[in-house]
């Protein structure tokens, strides 16, 4: 887009005559405007903004004040000339276009403050003209802010005067752009704590008391107070006390006591503001609720993944057995090896490898023999877990620690003997598949061949070496006699 010297020098010079606040009646070329007007107004909505700026251009020119009640060619002039400062490449061009929105803005704010432009409310209080002036401000504020990238210590200046006069009654695009300004400069070092919560209460109060309205703009106060909330959060713990966050919280967790991400959220902000659980009653309840909520979480949680993984909850169950076990509690524990036992079931049936299964069949077997003494039945699952995993010599030696611990109770001594023969076998079958449990099958052979069937007792039963004989008892197992 291309406009010529003397353009460009109009949008530098005229701010006098649009000082003056010039009616159309007052004019004496009220038809000239009121065609201008008509056209930049169609081109605006055909988004034809150079032929836009010609005809207000000539609007302004005629009167700026329009008919001393509209504020349409400064409010229009504003949006026409920002679209032409965002168009603009040239960046001399483009800071001529800017001082122009605010030549327009300052003209706005003079005609209001010199009463030559009438409230379209009627009203005529100074009272009332202080709020409109206070919004100019506001609305000159947002667009430094969101186009002309002011600087935000002079953008402060700005902000501050527009809710000085509007009060609660500023409007509510101040809000954001203020809370941004003021933590950035307070972060930056450039204004006080004591500034900082100055206007967070005032941007408290404008949303606060626009909210209450619940008329059509409360909604757009309320995000804009949520995102000012958000932007104040970045430092509040800079500017407040435990006390201020007590205060703050304290309304909100009873108006939902059950939203728990907001309960551990309040937890967390109030110990980083120096909250002490024991000096606090309020935080001492929120932890309380905390803990309530996180144990019923945690036990749905692990009930819904040990339902998906009984194994797992399997383990869990016979952990929870052995404690109970030290503990002293003993029919407790049988519960919990039974309860674990059952999983392992659950665990066998969604299994969906031979590997996996044996391993289950294994535990099985494991807890039956060491926690249970049910041995016929734990010999049943380690066979299983054998016949599952092939070269797996864990479960022989299973079973061979089943008939060395349980060869005392085979009848005499000479049962007893041929007992551990069993087990000698099952060892030495065990290393004999599987080369990980030959040291350990080693040491236990070695252990138990001194307590292989001496040989005098053999010859009183006229029983030679390397004879079959069957083990009494429940091993009920054929072994080949072998004396010391």
């Amino acid at each position: 887009m291309k406009w010529t010297a003397p353009a460009m020098l109009w949008i530098v010079a005229y701010g006098t005559i649009g000082a003056q606040c010039t009616t159309l009646d007052e004019s004496g070329r009220k038809e000239e405007g009121l065609d201008a007007y008509s056209i930049y107004v169609d081109a605006m909505d055909q988004g034809d903004y150079a032929l836009a700026y010609e005809n207000w251009k000539l609007a302004y020119e005629i009167a700026p004040a329009y008919d001393g009640v509209k504020p349409y060619n400064f409010t229009s002039g504003i949006e026409i000339l920002t679209k032409l400062f965002e168009q603009e490449q040239d960046p001399a061009k483009k800071e001529e276009w800017k001082q122009r929105i605010l030549q327009v803005f300052d003209d706005y704010y003079r005609c209001y403050a010199s009463k030559k432009m009438r409230l379209e409310s009627g009203c005529t209080t100074d009272s009332c003209y202080r709020i409109k002036l206070g919004q100019i401000l506001g609305d000159k504020a947002f667009h430094m802010f969101y186009y002309l990238r002011t600087p935000y210590s002079k953008l402060k200046k700005v902000l501050d005067e527009a809710v000085d006069k509007a009060g609660v009654h500023s409007l509510y695009t101040v809000i954001i752009p203020y809370a941004t300004v003021a933590v950035y400069l307070f972060d930056k070092g450039k204004i006080s704590a004591e500034e900082a919560r100055r206007i967070h209460q005032r941007i408290r109060e404008i949303a606060e008391y626009n909210i209450a309205k619940k008329d059509e703009w409360a909604e757009y106060y309320d995000q804009s107070l949520k995102h000012a909330e958000a932007k104040f959060g970045e430092i509040e713990l800079k500017l407040y006390d435990c006390d201020y966050f007590e205060k703050k919280f304290r309304p909100e967790y009873e108006a939902d006591t059950n939203n728990m991400e907001r309960v551990k959220y309040m937890i967390a902000k109030m110990k980083k503001a120096g909250c002490d659980e024991q000096g606090n009653a309020f935080l001492s309840r929120l932890e309380r609720r905390w803990e309530r909520y996180a144990t019923t979480e945690n036990l749905k949680l692990r009930a819904e993944f040990e339902a998906k993984n009984p194994h797992i909850a399997a383990k869990r169950l016979f952990d929870e057995g052995v404690q109970a076990q030290e503990e002293g509690k003993t029919q407790e524990a049988k519960a919990k090896f039974r309860e674990a036992i059952e999983k392992y079931r659950l665990a066998i049936d969604k299994a969906e490898s031979d590997e996996d299964k044996a391993r289950y069949h294994f535990a099985i077997a494991s807890i039956l023999f060491r926690k249970l003494k049910q041995h016929v039945d734990a010999r049943r699952e380690a066979l299983r877990a054998a016949a599952l995993k092939k070269g797996w010599g864990r479960p022989y030696m299973l079973i061979g620690d089943m008939y060395a611990s349980t060869a005392r109770h085979c009848g005499d001594l000479w049962n007893q003997r041929l007992a551990i023969l069993a087990a000698i076998d099952k060892y030495a079958y065990a290393k004999s598949i599987d080369p990980e449990v030959r040291e350990e099958a080693n040491r236990k052979i070695a252990r138990y061949a001194k307590l292989r069937p001496p040989k005098e007792e053999g010859f009183m039963r006229k029983i030679k070496e390397g004879q079959k004989v069957k083990v009494n008892c429940w091993i009920g197992e054929t072994v080949i006699v072998r004396y010391n």
